[in-house]
């Protein structure tokens, strides 16, 4: 059967070939030259330039109308309502310019095809219409960058109120962890110096000091005490020497923090890392976003929020839920539904697994919830 299916293609591909060679020959034998233009051809041709225009603008209108209602999701923020606003004043732009554009192109390729009796114009120059068509663009970008510069100003220039909670988002790869401030509504002093097991976020304490500071000088003797009584291989002895170069550089830099300082502030403080986090709905929350080890971006697409983690530095970003998540679940009709927290930056090789639930709630609903997890203190 494999054979017969090889012996039809060949045969096929033989009957194109002679067909094509037949037609060449007879081309040859008429007068008719092959850079010659038919006047048919070329009408044909520009004809279905109109009836390609009217099927791409037929099948655009249809989509637009068609998925209306399926673009972004309704904004759950009080700021997202603004970002939906610049999304939109720019997507009509941009699709006013591809009708009209492709409008343009087409008609034009329609009306201005070859014809016996008409000649082409000679018009290689017009500083006028060169003026016309560099200064529009022009001033139509200069509006779309001064309206999203003045949105995103409005949105991230303002001070947080007085009754705003602050939240801190850290990220690493490949997880997220949240920590609320606290009664005292203020996050305590925190350095990847004081990260250990027990204290993922690294927040400083007297107790975290001295037992940080413990460690390290534990952890250097031990390294001492290696390099001076065990015989080992060269490579492995500067590895060694390195590692404790290391430690003796993380020592200098615990050193560098006032024990005595009042660090009381992280007491209150409340650390997740559950995989969910929870927000009161209608109030303002200040996000203070981190990273320990690459960037990430903290996206809640929901809320119209996206906010860098850069090492070394904090991000920040207020933001007000206005929906909670049972109303979302009750206008969407989806009983699974939940806000997310992602990654918005490939950030390794499991940054797709890089997320947190987000539950807004009544205020209620979230001082009850509050009122039921650990503080630093009294986990420490």
């Amino acid at each position: 059967m494999k054979l017969l299916v090889v012996i039809v293609v060949i045969l096929a591909v033989a009957a194109i070939a002679q067909a094509v060679r037949v037609y060449e020959l007879a081309k040859g034998l008429s007068d008719e030259q092959e850079e010659d233009v038919n006047i048919s051809d070329n009408n044909f041709n520009a004809n279905m330039w109109l009836v390609v225009l009217f099927a791409l603008l037929g099948s655009f209108f249809y989509l637009v109308f068609r998925y209306k209602d399926a673009m972004l999701p309704e904004a759950a923020s009080l700021h997202g309502v603004k970002i939906d606003e610049l999304f939109a004043a720019n997507l009509w732009l941009v699709c006013g310019v591809f009708v009209i554009m492709n409008i343009l192109l087409m008609v034009f390729a329609w009306k201005y095809r070859y014809q016996k009796d008409r000649k082409a114009f000679y018009y290689p120059h017009n500083n006028k219409l060169e003026m016309i068509w560099t200064a529009v663009p022009a001033a139509v970008m200069a509006i779309v960058i001064v309206y999203g510069l003045m949105v995103w100003n409005d949105i991230t220039m303002t001070e947080k109120s007085d009754d705003a909670i602050v939240v801190q988002l850290y990220s690493q790869q490949f997880a997220w962890s949240a920590r609320y401030a606290g009664a005292d509504n203020e996050l305590g002093a925190s350095s990847f110096n004081f990260i250990t097991a027990s204290n993922p976020l690294g927040i400083i304490s007297k107790e975290g000091y001295d037992q940080s500071l413990a460690d390290i000088e534990k952890a250097i003797e031990s390294s001492k005490d290696r390099l001076a009584n065990e015989i080992m291989h060269e490579d492995v002895a500067e590895e060694e020497e390195e590692k404790l170069k290391r430690l003796t550089r993380h020592k200098v830099r615990i050193l560098g923090f006032d024990r005595t300082a009042d660090y009381s502030n992280a007491d209150d403080d409340i650390y997740m890392d559950k995989g969910v986090f929870y927000l009161p709905v209608n109030r303002e929350v200040e996000f203070a976003i981190n990273s320990r080890d690459v960037i990430h971006s903290a996206f809640m697409p929901h809320f119209r929020m996206q906010m860098n983690a850069v090492p070394g530095m904090t991000t920040r970003f207020n933001m007000t839920p206005t929906i909670t998540t049972e109303q979302m679940k009750a206008k969407t009709g989806n009983e699974d539904f939940d806000y997310i927290l992602l990654c918005n930056k490939i950030c390794g090789a499991a940054h797709y697994n890089m997320k947190m639930t987000v539950k807004v709630v009544e205020q209620d609903e979230y001082d009850a919830w509050l009122a039921e997890q650990k503080t630093f203190a009294s986990k420490e």
